[in-house]
């Protein structure tokens, strides 16, 4: 059945208090805080303020604005903004969810070199908890931005989870998949595309192999087996199909299997060229 959409009005206009940039919203559903004592639960946003004077030196704080009547309209909280850096000009994009287990709200931060975790009881008052990113080498190129966090249950066990932490970066991304066998014959990812290159990773059903086509990989005239199809053995496991592909500014790793099958290339940016395995 389609879908059919009505443009509202902006829902939070930038101001005196700076520019609008990314966050997130949740229901506040034990009105935790405060702003919905008639009402019941309602909708709280939590965005970033670009461009903010609160504070000299710290123009990216966080801010809060809450909603009655399901999102129509919204009012900024007088007490904006409800978090500032602590010496970053970099403090971006938060991701806000309730954590059940320690009764708290959840904020996770992108800062500079690393995404900062916070915690409130009510969505106003803000302690710093942890950080992430800050002290691996080579982890990304760049800031952590619009970070999200999720938690997964790991092969269907209730009893097993892990927290997934992404990010975006424009250099830089993770794909994690797993295919069913079915009446496919191939399945697989076109990644670094654009209109005239694109790099394809997959797996073949007809002949149980994992391959990197990189026939149209940017520059491919310098090294005579560069133009190719690699290809390396591996079987399904109980029909299924699971790979984890790395892909950065010049570089694409595919493991198969959780390793059982491996392919590491190189494409050539900007002059720079490595060899494959």
């Amino acid at each position: 059945m389609p879908t059919a959409w009505d443009e509202l009005p902006p829902a939070i206009p930038p101001g005196e208090d700076g520019a609008i940039f990314s966050g997130s919203a949740v229901v506040d559903k034990n009105n935790t805080s405060g702003f919905f004592n008639e009402e019941g639960s309602g909708l709280v946003a939590i965005y970033t303020n670009e461009g903010n004077r609160a504070q000299p030196g710290k123009p990216q704080v966080q801010s809060i604005a809450y909603s009655k009547d399901k999102g129509r309209t919204w009012t900024k909280y007088e007490g904006n903004p409800v978090l500032f850096p602590t010496e970053t000009l970099d403090f971006r994009d938060p991701k806000v969810f309730w954590h059940d287990e320690s009764s708290m709200w959840i904020m996770v931060l992108a800062v500079r070199d690393r995404v900062e975790f916070y915690t409130s009881p009510n969505l106003k008052e803000w302690s710093f908890a942890s950080e992430f990113g800050s002290d691996i080498p080579h982890i990304h190129r760049g800031i952590f931005e619009c970070p999200d966090i999720f938690r997964i249950r790991v092969d269907e066990d209730d009893n097993t989870n892990k927290w997934i932490l992404m990010h975006i970066s424009d250099s830089k991304s993770e794909i994690i998949a797993e295919f069913e066998i079915s009446t496919a014959v191939k399945y697989g990812f076109k990644v670094r595309k654009s209109s005239n290159q694109e790099t394809i990773i997959g797996y073949n059903i007809s002949n149980g192999e994992l391959f990197v086509d990189r026939t149209k990989s940017s520059a491919i005239d310098f090294l005579s087996d560069f133009t190719a199809i690699h290809k390396a053995p591996m079987k399904p496991e109980h029909g299924r199909v699971q790979l984890s592909i790395y892909v950065d500014w010049s570089s694409v790793e595919v493991f198969g299997k959780q390793g059982a099958g491996t392919l590491r290339h190189w494409r050539r940016t900007k002059g720079r060229i490595a060899s494959n395995q």
